[in-house]
């Protein structure tokens, strides 16, 4: 079997499978490319170009890249017959059937269902799990809900479209703002946390719990910039609390099987002061944590996500987890992820230059160290290792749409109780920002 996965999600990188062949995609003479082969060695990369003059790799997403460049043919060279996506699309779908090849990702109808943010909170009170108070608003001539509301656009997904008001005049101003019917929930202060979960053949597979984490320098919404994720070792619980996660992270999970759900699954929820789980959402799809966990084999009690996913979407393809799947792993990793954003100052179609170099390096002193690896798997032996990937290319024009890229850490990047940059993430974000 062979498999093809855009380079720049970073899911498969540090994945060692040998029962089939991995292709990573990215476009060709690019500084992904350099990185691909001079930084973290690998093999099988396929360059990619695109067919229209003005257009910029790193402004392009799923649809867009199929349209506007010559992945096709470039995967039937290599007889590629799997290409791995965090999201489909119908477009993706009747692509993938038209050339005999298998989309690794969550069917879209099921994604767009359980996504929106009404349908889940209908779910969770139709099936008696834990939640937030809510209200589904369908005028905007109404009173706020709660002394403290968070109001969402039911397709919200990072930050936007989602709002923290406290008065019934900046509730108004919501309203006219965004177009219903919308859900409102109660703002409980607590730690907003997500885990991602596998469901097949009616076995609920969990992984680690990370820390979702924001820049505060943003707060137009009253919730700040998603800026990445920092894992917690499950020291960081008491064993009541963690008990407590694992116990309704399996409900939701047998919950949403008998509504027809199964694969990966991404689950985001508050855990209040007195260590109580409340849902807030629900992704069926490949995540950013999804790379971690498929590097951190203790972040999944020893399991492969990624062969559980080709069980589950490839009928020839045979995998049965040895390890048990219905607890909670005993993982101590503590790394982090982050996305790195253009500074505020720079204009849009200004060409980009200066652009830091994608690779590994170490925090050394108070300073980012840039190092290399003979061999990529030994990053995650490092002392403050990170692994920095530049998904942008010099000479390109900045678009808004477009970060600087993204790093993976060994080590923590934020403070795990308020979800800034720690002393160490602002070093990070401040060398590569």
């Amino acid at each position: 079997m062979k498999i093809a996965y855009f380079l720049r999600s970073l899911d498969l990188i540090f994945s060692r499978e040998k029962e089939y062949e991995i292709f990573p995609v990215c476009p060709e003479n690019s500084e992904e490319m350099r990185v691909a082969k001079t930084e973290l060695k690998l093999g099988n990369v396929i360059p990619i170009k695109l067919n229209k003059k003005g257009l910029n790799f790193s402004e392009l997403k799923g649809d867009a890249v199929l349209k506007n460049s010559d992945l096709t043919q470039q995967l039937k060279k290599y007889k590629i017959n799997c290409l791995f996506l965090r999201n489909s699309t119908p477009y993706i779908k009747n692509w993938g059937d038209r050339n005999k090849i298998i989309i690794l990702s969550p069917p879209y109808q099921l994604r767009e269902k359980f996504e929106n943010k009404i349908y889940f909170e209908k779910l969770l009170r139709k099936s008696g799990l834990a939640r937030l108070k809510s209200e589904v608003l369908n005028s905007k001539k109404t009173l706020i809900p709660f002394p403290k509301t968070v109001v969402q656009s039911p397709t919200s997904t990072g930050g936007e479209g989602t709002f923290v008001v406290s008065t019934q005049n900046s509730f108004e101003k919501v309203l006219q703002k965004l177009p219903l019917p919308l859900l409102a929930r109660e703002y409980k202060d607590g730690l907003p946390l997500s885990s991602s979960i596998f469901i097949k053949d009616k076995k609920v597979h969990l992984t680690g719990v990370e820390r979702q984490c924001y820049l505060k320098a943003r707060e137009e919404n009253g919730v700040g910039l998603f800026i990445g994720i920092q894992w917690l070792p499950y020291n960081f619980f008491l064993p009541r609390i963690y008990k407590n996660i694992e116990r309704d992270l399996l409900e939701i999970g047998a919950n949403l099987e008998k509504f027809g759900l199964s694969g990966l699954i991404n689950l985001d929820f508050v855990l209040d002061k007195k260590g109580h789980v409340n849902f807030i959402e629900c992704n069926p799809r490949i995540a950013c944590a999804t790379n971690q966990i498929m590097a951190v084999k203790k972040l999944s009690n020893g399991k492969n996500f990624l062969n559980l996913l080709l069980s589950h979407y490839v009928k020839s393809f045979k995998y049965e987890p040895r390890a048990p799947g219905e607890r909670l792993p005993k993982s101590l990793f503590a790394g982090a992820q982050m996305f790195v954003s253009f500074p505020d100052f720079v204009r849009f179609n200004k060409k980009i230059k200066r652009s830091r170099p994608g690779g590994f390096f170490v925090l050394e002193n108070g300073a980012l160290k840039k190092i290399k690896l003979e061999n990529r798997f030994d990053f995650l032996k490092l002392k403050n290792g990170l692994f920095f990937y530049n998904e942008t290319n010099e000479g390109e024009n900045y678009k808004k749409t477009i970060d600087v890229g993204t790093v993976l850490s060994n080590f923590p990047l934020y403070d795990t109780m308020t979800g800034n940059l720690n002393s160490n993430g602002k070093i990070v974000y401040d060398f590569f920002h």
